[in-house]
């Protein structure tokens, strides 16, 4: 008995398109071994694992395709073979609603793959892949029907701010900088204190972070301010859209309310807070990006530069980097959210000099100020990290579902603001610690 030839496919992909090819055509597991030079065991695994059944027939329609879904978007891509060839047969196969579903983005890939036949000729079978990615049209309606309201909002208001008069400072040791340090407020969670320990919701965090900004603008009023630096984000949103999951890993949130109501709220209670430090100096705004509010952080930069379009002593920094440096005489301040694989303190602290190396050279007193963690640390080696502080803030967030049940409970609930000296660097910190009936 003479022994049967192998066959060496193109590669493992290419003997399951292959099979499957075969399987689809009403070829039995012997001739479609015969076909590819395999043996019947072969034919069999490979058969189990794209779960097509003896009587040739795929199961559910996932074999042919495959989707991945995370709240408003999906990518839908069909499996390498033969049987779709195209758009069009992606969208039946896969059965998209194209009234809920818009395809902003699709490939074609098609390559050709070789095994002999019974007769020792090589056969060459054309393979095809079709991908498509797809975002909801509510989205779109959505966020036309923000920028309308948004921008009704502030023609309606439309302020004309008058022109403060300036403080003047005759030696740099009277010249001091606020820093204000509200972070990681999730605007927008929803906790219920039979499961967490303590309520949370839109109308509280709003109370709670009005209530820190004044509690920090009175404990300023005994310095003399020439500027304010407002760093405005760091997860100062709950969630980016309504699909109420964070961007990244899709992990779905416990929310209170609608996005575009949550985004309406977000910018009151922003040119509130403003408006309120611009009584004690001119103000700088610093957009800084979270993990839950990337793009609803940078809208609101945009709506922000609209809003104080005609205040002069009102800037915003919103550029698209997530890290943004400031410096005032010789001090200068990082922020960042701290969600970066390469941003660890050690990390930061090589990351500043070369990010702005004349800002560095210019300064005396270095510190990052980074969010995320929802609670105090402080990262002081000046051998190890450059001589720069890198200090993890505070937040006046309540403790969610998921923080519970993982044991992230009992951090201080507190803003703070920091005093910076124009020479001598930092001159005090001063804490508004959320009172305890605020917690429950």
């Amino acid at each position: 008995m003479t022994k049967k030839k192998k066959v060496k496919l193109v590669d493992i992909e290419g003997l399951d398109n292959l099979v499957q090819s075969y399987t689809l055509q009403n070829f039995g597991q012997r001739a479609i071994a015969e076909k590819l030079g395999v043996g019947r065991k072969v034919v069999r695994t490979v058969q189990k694992r794209l779960c097509i059944t003896s009587g040739h027939q795929l199961q559910p329609s996932e074999s042919t395709f495959a989707v991945d879904e995370r709240g408003n978007q999906s990518v839908v891509e069909s499996r390498k073979g033969n049987r779709i060839t195209t758009l069009d047969a992606l969208v039946l196969a896969a059965d998209i609603d194209l009234e809920t579903w818009e395809i902003y983005r699709h490939v074609i890939n098609k390559w050709e793959v070789g095994a002999r036949d019974e007769s020792g000729k090589i056969v060459v079978e054309p393979l095809w892949q079709v991908k498509a990615w797809l975002q909801k049209r509510t989205v779109k309606l959505e966020i036309e029907q923000l920028k309308k309201d948004l921008l009704t909002f502030i023609e309606a208001h439309s302020p004309k701010y008058t022109p403060r008069k300036h403080l003047t400072f005759k030696r740099g040791w009277d010249r001091h900088l606020l820093e204000i340090g509200c972070y990681d407020l999730h605007l927008g969670q929803r906790a219920w204190a039979e499961e967490t320990g303590n309520d949370y919701d839109l109308e509280i965090a709003s109370a709670a972070f009005s209530w820190a900004i004044e509690q920090l603008a009175q404990k300023a009023s005994k310095y003399q301010i020439e500027r304010v630096c407002f760093p405005v984000g760091q997860d100062f949103f709950h969630m980016d859209d309504d699909s109420s999951a964070t961007p990244r890993s899709g992990n779905q949130l416990d929310v209170d309310t609608r996005w575009l109501k949550l985004m309406r709220a977000g910018t009151q209670l922003i040119v509130d807070a403003v408006d309120r430090l611009l009584t004690i100096a001119p103000v700088d705004i610093i957009i800084v990006p979270g993990n839950h509010d990337k793009h609803s952080t940078f809208s609101l930069g945009e709506i922000l530069s609209a809003w104080y379009r005609q205040c002069n002593d009102v800037t915003i920094h919103n550029s698209a980097k997530t890290r943004k440096y400031y410096a005032y005489g010789k001090v200068l301040l990082g922020f960042t959210h701290g969600m970066g694989r390469k941003e660890k303190p050690a990390d930061l602290s090589r990351i500043m000099p070369v990010e702005e190396p004349q800002l560095w050279s210019a300064s005396i007193w270095r510190e990052m100020h980074v969010g995320h963690i929802h609670h105090r640390v402080v990262h002081n080696d000046l051998e190890e990290f450059n001589g720069i502080v890198v200090r993890y803030l505070p937040t006046l967030c309540g403790t969610d579902a998921w923080h519970y049940e993982e044991g992230y409970v009992g951090n201080i609930r507190a803003a703070e603001a920091y005093i910076w000296n124009h020479d001598a660097g930092l001159s005090s910190i001063e804490t508004a610690n959320l009172p305890l009936e605020a917690r429950e």
